[in-house]
């Protein structure tokens, strides 16, 4: 059985019942002593230093999320389960059992043209295949990160397949698909008939696998959950100098530009205000280049940021900005929950699918639209008072995301116990 240091931070992430492991062993036909066995082929991220953390009773400090991989490991725990974790290649991780864990590690699929594209999903899927073969568990964890068309095959061996989709298969509110999206779409419908039940981050994500399953599939759409922030407290009027913040990867394709361009709208009427850039990306040396250009003091670009540092920049935030385009297929857009929780709230396009967890004290404006997102803007930095009531119902909002018994640690357990069931 997985040990750990005892911290309420981390035993309050899961919540099952009592006799939750002897439930799942009686519904797969285990015995009550019989290893009960979970594989989980993770996203990106250093799930062995999470677990690290873990171990010692805390949440990872080098994300501002709690992590899934936390509540992987306290599920397990709790349900006397043998658990593996089939994550990308690491620099500096070697694969090893330790017992009531097991870390391996494969390839993962970069960048290139179409054809080096599904060769190297091939080879992760074979990789992942052969790792979970020698685990033989029960059930196995799948994200969206693992190719689609491989799902069926990890049900080899009986094991009771949960997907958990952390992006959409398509841009929310997107009118109309194109040929392409289609036939990708008639792929999935195949492929997605061998999911046993499925997680879901965002209310968008739910209902796209739901469309695409006909609804004939078990699904639990889990709350995002938050650390519990080390300096809060109830939102002020702001009046001196005033930050506008873009948290997140710095691509094209997630807005950065369109924010640049609604800046300059606005910062000869406000020259009070700055605008902070804080992620990595592809559009990095770009985005640098064109702040440069500018020659405006007032804008900058940090680069990545730890967990703590991001924690810091919200502390003086007037405003986040969430300008994801239609061309990114948001799942849920994790940086204007963490603003809420800190009483920040935030001005997001149509195509960010948080938008239903923020109704209050969100401003949601078209996607791919400047002129829309310099009037959301606008509607905050014209009015200090407004943005004080949205402040307010940003952090009521936020309460939300420390409700334990909504995440998804919790609901992966009801996932098993649905797909067991079947």
């Amino acid at each position: 059985m997985l040990a750990q240091t005892v911290s309420d931070e981390i035993t309050g992430l899961v919540v099952v019942p009592d006799d939750a492991g002897a439930e799942l062993r009686r519904l797969i036909g285990l015995k009550p002593d019989d290893d009960l066995r979970i594989s989980y082929i993770t996203g990106p991220g250093d799930v062995h230093g999470t677990y690290e953390y873990w171990l010692d009773g805390k949440l990872d400090p080098r994300v501002p999320t709690v992590a899934k991989t936390a509540m992987y490991y306290e599920l397990c725990r709790k349900v006397s389960a043998r658990c593996q974790l089939v994550a990308d290649v690491q620099p500096g991780r070697a694969p090893h059992d330790e017992g009531d864990v097991r870390f391996d590690y494969i390839p993962r699929a970069r960048g290139g043209n179409a054809a080096r594209y599904y060769w190297t999903s091939a080879r992760r899927i074979k990789h992942a295949l052969a790792e979970i073969r020698k685990f033989s568990p029960h059930f196995v964890v799948a994200c969206t990160d693992f190719p689609g068309y491989g799902l069926p095959l990890l049900k080899a061996g009986g094991a009771k397949l949960i997907f958990s989709l952390h992006n959409t298969f398509w841009t929310k509110g997107a009118a109309a698909l194109d040929r392409k999206e289609m036939l990708a779409n008639a792929g999935r419908r195949r492929w997605l008939k061998s999911v046993d039940a499925a997680l879901c981050t965002s209310l968008e994500c739910e209902r796209q696998f739901q469309e695409l399953t006909n609804g004939e599939i078990k699904t639990f759409r889990n709350m995002p959950q938050q650390r519990v922030p080390g300096f809060q407290r109830e939102p002020q009027r702001r009046d001196g100098k005033r930050k506008l913040l873009y948290l997140g990867r710095t691509e094209k394709a997630k807005g950065v530009f369109d924010l640049l361009a609604a800046y300059k709208n606005l910062c000869d009427t406000y020259d009070d205000i700055e605008l902070v850039f804080a992620g990595d990306g592809h559009g990095a040396g770009a985005l640098g280049e064109a702040i440069s250009a500018m020659g405006d003091p007032r804008v900058r670009y940090l680069g990545r940021l730890s967990a703590e540092d991001v924690f810091a920049q919200l502390q003086d935030t007037y405003l986040v900005v969430c300008p994801t385009r239609n061309a990114f297929k948001e799942g849920l857009a994790l940086v204007v929950i963490e603003a809420a929780v800190y009483g920040v709230p935030s001005v997001m396009s149509t195509a960010v699918p948080a938008s239903y967890l923020l109704p209050q004290s969100g401003e949601v404006y078209e996607a791919d639209s400047v002129e829309g997102l310099t009037a959301s803007i606008d509607l905050f930095l014209k009015d200090r008072d407004f943005q004080l009531d949205r402040a307010r119902l940003a952090l009521a909002e936020s309460r939300n995301f420390f409700k334990r018994e909504q995440s998804w640690g919790s609901y992966l357990y009801q996932a098993m116990v649905e797909a067991a069931g079947d």
